[in-house]
Formats: C-alpha cells, structure tokens, sequence
C-alpha cells in the first residue's frame, strides 16, 4: 500500500508543494438564495445568498449579463452554511445580499452572476440564476 500510494502521489515534497499550491489556489464557493432560478422580478429585489471559501471571502459582485452592476455586503448570519461547511473562516457570518433596481432592463431573460474574490486574489463566479424582468 505504501509503495503504490507513493507511486500515486510522488514524494512527501511533492504532496507537500501540491497542497500549499492547492491551499492557495481554492477559489471561493456558495449560491444565491434569493431570487430563485426563473423567478419574475420587476423593480428593485434583493439578492441573497452565502460564499465560503478557506481563506475568507474578501469581496462579492453580482454581474448581469456579463457586466457588473453592484457590490454585495458580506458577513450576515447563516448558521445553516456552517452546519453542513463547518471550520470555515467567519462561521456563521457567511451571508451576503444587496439591492438591484432591475426596472432599468429591458423586458426579457436576464443571467444573474456572482463573483466572489478572497484574500489570496482568487475570484469565480459562484453562482447563476436565469431571471425575467417584467414591468
């Protein structure tokens, strides 16, 4: 077992370099809550949602359409994240939301992002959802 377990991963150096390049390079993670996929929003709704990520989350953007449109506030309580993703940095305090007046886009499908960036400069979309502004 030893022996093909060092076949399979390489040295005690190599396993070393391997998980401080993956320590450092871990994007961050999470969903958006609010709206739901599909939803039908008009006017100005709250998005919502929690990101984790094993250095902490530095900032987060909510993008629509390829484009970003505002920041997000992290920090609110979400207790439930850290039930199910325990020893992340800031349990509970995971949460993010903020407002977007959607009244200024046209009446059609719309894809909602979020990006999240942490404090190793690593940033990802950690969440879509299809929404259809109406007026």
């Amino acid at each position: 077992v030893r022996a093909r377990a060092y076949l399979i991963l390489g040295s005690q150096a190599t396993v070393t370099a391997e998980a401080a390049w993956l320590d450092q390079n871990l994007a961050p993670f999470g969903v958006i809550d609010a709206p739901v996929d599909d939803a039908e929003v008009s006017g100005t709704q709250t998005v919502r949602g929690w990101a984790l990520d094993n250095k902490g989350v530095t900032g987060l953007e909510l993008w629509i359409d390829g484009a970003r449109a505002t920041s997000l506030g992290y920090g609110s309580s979400r207790p439930d994240v850290c039930l199910v993703w325990p020893q992340y940095p800031g349990c509970s305090a995971v949460g993010y939301s903020g407002s977007y007046d959607f009244s200024g886009l046209s009446a059609c499908q719309h894809l909602l992002e979020v990006k999240a960036s942490d404090g190793d400069g690593n940033v990802r979309v950690i969440a879509r959802k299809r929404v259809t502004v109406t007026h």
